[in-house]
């Protein structure tokens, strides 16, 4: 995996807000979700924007 400045800005600040456990497991998890496309680090699920 390599993440560009501006992505690795967003997943350290995406993974201190995230409702995953802080464990090297779930980073790892996160990452590849990531990598997939699944998870966007600008735009994660958990962050809802409210109108």
């Amino acid at each position: 995996m390599a993440f560009d400045a501006g992505q690795r800005s967003a997943i350290i600040d995406l993974w201190r807000d995230c409702p995953y456990p802080a464990d090297p497991g779930y980073l790892s998890f996160l990452l590849g979700q990531i990598e997939r496309g699944k998870i966007d680090p600008f735009a994660p699920p958990w962050r809802v924007r409210r109108r």
